[in-house]
């Protein structure tokens, strides 16, 4: 084997060495040629630089000089003509430039408070001609810690001066050197001036953004954002049959959000109410929220799967669901959606879209902490074999003890009471695994959440303990340009966990012995027992997407559904009364279509229909139409038409 790569490489040699290194020089020369011919068309210009100064650290000549130096070097090299603007005042340097005819004033800041110490390097970027900032870069190395808190060696983590100055030149030059418009770059100086230390004490001329200029950029997000809820299939925002509302993980992250219910209290036309339940709590909208319905007109899903307890057709949303830190965005389509999702999706449909491995890297960790016993964290790992498989797992902890005040233990005068035995838990796992044309689903979640309130337990000892499972694999393939086909088969088991338990006629007498079934007897004296119920289920969707024109496309689907319930109810209780457990095998299945047309680029069409069986209430159709038009830049106009149904659930029927 030896012997034949050294013949091998003779061979080469003798044959193909010369034109292989002709064939480069040639390339190397043509692409060469290219990139001086385009970066003296771009940056062709003068760029007046300034020397940086300290930031809250001692001055250093020689690091100054360095920064300095390199910029020039490096800015020459791109074709800029660089000069020094020695003066301290900026609106002085700003005329100067101006007067010069300059295409860029830069200036910036440096700081390093200690030898030990990394430095840190701000650099900020003006129009000349009007005098406003209008690009910014940091390159910031500390120390120490990162952002979970972890703390680090600091030897390990020292980066050397003329390191941190190369990167920064090279990110700042691009930034010059990719702008010959001067574009002001408001995302880069919310982020690098407002945003970091030096905004917390530098006034800088920042442009105020005009109105029209905040309503094209809305409008671009809503052109450009796309969705899946809508339709089953992606879309952008704007042609998407259906007022939906998009929350970004962006968003999540500024404002600050520790739970999913805190994201939805923000939502307008969402309204939550908390009735005393803890989390369990009633989630309407469009002044559709009676007492104790629990989201049972909404239909709520997490990566397409439902997460409805079907025995109650109620969404417990809890922080056991999800950490906020594994949401990529939520989709919220408002109004009736069961021509598309079936029943209970009257007031809509709401999909929490999860991140995976591009979103995370290798992994992410994070904790909070806060009143009220608030403990929280979340760890996510990731990993990409090849290009056909990938892993996605996450595992997340909340906690809190929020007190409820007790209502009917309080008076007019202030002396009001609290219940603060209410600490609640919750835990989730979460894994995505990847393979070719496969994906397999996985989630548990445990909602420990107590009830301490005046309709269950005043006392706090009602847990509504409730264990989510669920296994869902999928499949997806676009056979052709036009035709693409999902299907996918799936387990569900939602539970009250073996500690739940509950606490019935709170107000009188003492909690009598749970383990002596025969004192715990309806009537005067206060009692507790466990409760039990669970629903099991299995089914299948499948989906077939094609185009049959250019501007035409038909969406046709179903679902099968076969659930086996057991009805809550009480062990003690059953036991005592020699009735049986209740017990329900059920099915449910549903098939729809939906069409659209667009005739013109102003105009969208369409049209679709459900038909939807349950061996309970029998059979329901469900329609829906719509007309979008676009008559101008930034102006869609959306009319639509839909019905949508509650179906009765086993627990209200029997």
């Amino acid at each position: 084997m030896e012997k034949m790569k050294i013949e091998m490489r003779q061979f080469l040699k003798k044959r193909y060495i010369f034109p292989l290194i002709f064939l480069c020089l040639c390339i190397f020369q043509f692409e060469k040629s290219e990139i001086i011919s385009q970066t003296k068309k771009i940056n062709s210009g003068i760029i007046y630089l300034a020397p940086f100064t300290s930031f809250k650290s001692p001055e250093n000549s020689i690091i100054s000089n360095k920064i300095y130096s390199s910029l020039e070097k490096r800015l020459s090299h791109l074709g800029f003509r660089v000069v020094n603007s020695k003066g301290k005042n900026l609106n002085l340097n700003l005329q100067d430039a101006k007067e010069a005819k300059a295409i860029f004033y830069v200036e910036g800041l440096y700081k390093k408070t200690s030898q030990s110490e990394n430095l840190n390097l701000y650099g900020q970027i003006y129009n000349p001609e009007t005098g406003f900032l209008i690009d910014a870069i940091n390159v910031e190395e500390d120390l120490g810690s990162t952002e979970e808190g972890i703390v680090l060696d600091k030897q390990e983590m020292q980066i050397p001066d003329d390191t941190s100055i190369s990167e920064f030149t090279t990110k700042l030059s691009d930034r010059l050197r990719t702008n010959s418009k001067r574009a002001v770059k408001s995302e880069n100086i919310d982020e690098y001036v407002i945003g970091s230390p030096i905004g917390q004490v530098k006034n800088f001329p920042i442009q105020k953004e005009n109105i029209e200029s905040d309503i094209a950029d809305v409008f671009k997000i809503f052109e450009e954002t796309e969705v899946v809820t809508a339709s089953k299939k992606a879309q952008k925002v704007s042609e998407a049959p259906a007022s939906i509302v998009v929350i970004t993980d962006k968003e999540i992250q500024k404002k600050g959000y520790n739970t999913i219910l805190d994201i939805l209290r923000d939502v307008a036309m969402i309204d939550i109410n908390s009735p005393g339940q803890g989390y369990l709590l009633d989630i309407g909208g469009r002044g559709i929220n009676s007492n104790l319905n629990m989201g049972k007109y909404w239909q709520i899903l997490i990566d397409g799967h439902d997460m409805t307890w079907r025995q109650f057709y109620r969404n417990y949303l809890s922080p056991a669901w999800l950490s906020v830190d594994n949401i990529k965005r939520i989709e919220i389509v408002k109004g009736p959606n069961s021509a598309l999702w079936g029943a209970n999706a009257v007031l809509g449909v709401m999909n929490i879209i999860t991140k995976d491995n591009k979103d995370v890297g290798d992994g992410q960790i994070s904790a909070l902490g806060g009143s009220n016993s608030t403990l929280g964290g979340n760890i996510t790992g990731s990993k990409t074999f090849a290009e056909t498989g990938q892993i996605y797992s996450t595992l997340s902890y909340y906690n809190e003890n929020v007190p409820r005040k007790i209502k009917e233990w309080s008076d007019v005068k202030g002396r009001d009471v609290y219940n603060t035995g209410n600490d609640s838990k919750y835990v989730n796992s979460y894994t995505k695994i990847k393979y070719k044309d496969f994906m397999l689903n996985t989630m548990f979640s445990q909602d420990n959440g107590r009830k301490g309130i005046s309709q269950y337990s005043v006392g706090g000892n009602t847990l509504f303990q409730i264990n989510k499972y669920y296994a869902d694999l999928l499949w997806e393939k676009k056979v052709t340009e036009r035709l693409e086909l999902r299907s996918s088969i799936y387990y569900d088991q939602t539970e009250w966990g073996k500690d739940a338990r509950y606490e019935d006629n709170p107000y009188n007498g003492p909690i009598t012995d749970p383990a002596k079934p025969a004192k715990n007897k309806l009537g005067t004296q206060r009692f507790i027992q466990p409760m039990k119920g669970a629903d099991k289920i299995s089914g299948f969707r499948f989906l077939a997407n094609y185009d049959i024109l250019r501007n035409m496309s038909i969406i046709a689907g179903g679902n099968y559904e076969y659930r086996y319930t057991t009805l809550w109810y009480f062990p003690e209780t059953i036991g005592n009364n020699y009735s049986d457990v209740p017990k329900f095998n059920t099915f449910q299945h549903g098939t729809y279509a939906q069409w659209s047309y667009t005739p013109h680029k102003m105009i969208n069409i369409n049209a679709g229909i459900r038909y939807d069986f349950d061996s309970i209430f029998h059979s329901k159709n469900s329609p829906r139409a719509g007309l979008i038009l676009k008559p101008k830049d930034n102006v869609v106009i959306k009319m639509m038409y839909g019905k949508a149904y509650k179906t009765p659930s086993i627990f209200e029927l029997y």
